[in-house]
C-alpha cells in the first residue's frame, strides 16, 4: 500500500516550512555580533519563538476545526511570511525577537494541523506516516542551517528573506496540491487538549519528551557559540545533523522497534543522547568534539523522536487533532526557557555547564519511562505500541 497523494502534499509542504526553523541557527552569532547582543539575549528570540509555539498548541484544534485544514495551513504559513520579511528589515535585536513570536504562533497552527492531517490521511498507514513525519521534519531542519549558512555569508538578513521565500513556497504548494476540506460536523473546545492530557499515560509521554527536548534545545541552540565558526561551516555542521536524524528515523528507528518495542526504543535512543552530551560537556573547548557530538546527536535522536511521536498519538483516547495539539504542547512550550538558560549558563558558568544540564535533563526523561512504562496508568500504552 502506498501513501495518499494528501498525505504526499502535506510533507512537501512540512519540508518547506521547516526550513525556516533550522536557517536560524547559523545566523545566531552574526546577530549577536550585529546588534551586540549577549549570548542569552541572541538565544531570547529562540526562547520567545518556542514559548509562543508551544503556547499556542492547546488553541489548534479549536482553530483548525472552525476554519478547515486546508485554510488553517495555509493561513499558518501566510503569517510566518510575514514575519519573515520583518525579521529581514529589523533594526535591532528586539524587532527580531518579537517577528519571531508571531513565527511561533504561525508554526503552532502548521505543526499541530499538518500532523493530525498526515495522519488522518494515511489512515492504516499511520505509523508509516509518523516515520515519514518526523523524517521531512529532519530534512527541513536540515537544509535550514545549510540555507542559512550560504544566506547568512551575504546577509543575515538574506537569511531571513530566505526563509520567507520558503514558507511562499510551501503555502502555494498547499493551495495547489492539499484537497479542500469542509470544516469538521463538530468545532473542538478551546480547552480540549489541556483535558486530554488528564490521561495519565498522554501525561507521562508528554512529560518526558519535554524533559529529553531540553537537552536537544541546550545542545542546538549553544554549539554554534563555543564551536566559534563561520555560518558556512555551522551549516554544515547542522545539515550533517539533520541528514543523520532522517537515516536514523528512517531506517535505524523501525528496525530497533521490531526488535525491542516502541518504548524501549526510546529509552534507547535519549540514553544514547545523554552519553553525547556528557562527552560535549568534557571537552566543549575542542571544535572536533563538538562537530561529532551535533552530528551523532542526529542518530540518537531519530529514534527518539519517532518513537515518543507514535507513542504519544496512541496514548489518547481523543481525535488526533487534539491529541497533537495536547502533545505539541509539552514537546514545545515546555522546553521553551532551554535555549535561553543555555546561554545564560554559558555566560555565568562555563562552556560545559549546558551539555551537562542538558545530559541531566535526558536522563530524568529515561528515569521516568522506565519507572512509569509497567505501571498501571501507562500499560495500555505500552500494549498498544
Amino acid at each position: 500500500m502506498t501513501l495518499p497523494r494528501s498525505v504526499w502534499a502535506s510533507l512537501f509542504a512540512l519540508v518547506a516550512a521547516t526550513i525556516g526553523m533550522g536557517l536560524v541557527v547559523p545566523i545566531l552569532r552574526p546577530l549577536s555580533v550585529a546588534f551586540d547582543a549577549s549570548p542569552a539575549q541572541t538565544l531570547l528570540l529562540v526562547s520567545v519563538y518556542m514559548v509562543c509555539l508551544g503556547a499556542a498548541m492547546p488553541f489548534t484544534s479549536a482553530v483548525s476545526s472552525r476554519l478547515g485544514v486546508r485554510r488553517t495551513l495555509v493561513g499558518a504559513l501566510l503569517l510566518n511570511v510575514v514575519c519573515g520579511v520583518v525579521s529581514s528589515l529589523a533594526g535591532d535585536i528586539g524587532v527580531v525577537i518579537c517577528a519571531r513570536a508571531g513565527w511561533g504562533l504561525g508554526n503552532a497552527l502548521f505543526l499541530a494541523t499538518v500532523l493530525a492531517v498526515v495522519i488522518e490521511e494515511a489512515g492504516a498507514l499511520s505509523g508509516r506516516a509518523i516515520r515519514y513525519f518526523e523524517a521531512a521534519v529532519g530534512i527541513g531542519i536540515s537544509a535550514g542551517p545549510l540555507a542559512g549558512g550560504v544566506l547568512g555569508a551575504i546577509s543575515w538578513r538574506a537569511a531571513f528573506l530566505g526563509s520567507a521565500t520558503m514558507m511562499l513556497v510551501a503555502a502555494v504548494s498547499l493551495m495547489i496540491l492539499l484537497p479542500r476540506a469542509e470544516r469538521g460536523p463538530l468545532a473542538t473546545g478551546v480547552f480540549a487538549p489541556f483535558r486530554a492530557l488528564l490521561q495519565p499515560g498522554l501525561l507521562v509521554l508528554g512529560l518526558a519528551s519535554l524533559l529529553y527536548n531540553v537537552g536537544f534545545l541546550m545542545m542546538f541552540t549553544f554549539t554554534p557559540f563555543p564551536l566559534a565558526r563561520g555560518p558556512e561551516f555551522v551549516g554544515l555542521v547542522y545539515c550533517g545533523w539533520g541528514l543523520a536524524l532522517v537515516f536514523s528515523s528512517t531506517f535505524v528507528g523501525p528496525r530497533v522497534q521490531r526488535r525491542i518495542g516502541t518504548l524501549a526504543s526510546f529509552t534507547v535512543g535519549t540514553t544514547g543522547f545523554a552519553v553525547v552530551l556528557v562527552v560535549m560537556a568534557v571537552f566543549a573547548d575542542r571544535d572536533a568534539v563538538l562537530v561529532a557530538g551535533v552530528i551523532s546527536s542526529g542518530l540518537a535522536l531519530g529514534v527518539s523522536n519517532t518513537m515518543m511521536t507514535e507513542a504519544a498519538m496512541a496514548s489518547s483516547s481523543t481525535d488526533h487533532t487534539t491529541t497533537s495539539a495536547a502533545y505539541n504542547l509539552m514537546r514545545n512550550a515546555g522546553p521553551a526557557a532551554a535555549p535561553w538558560l543555555a546561554g545564560t549558563l554559558g555566560e555565568s558558568l562555563n562552556v560545559h555547564a549546558p551539555f551537562l544540564f542538558g545530559a541531566i535533563s535526558a536522563i530524568v526523561a529515561v528515569v521516568l519511562v522506565l519507572a512509569l512504562m509497567g505501571r498501571e496508568v501507562v500499560a495500555p500504552v505500552v500494549s498498544r505500541v
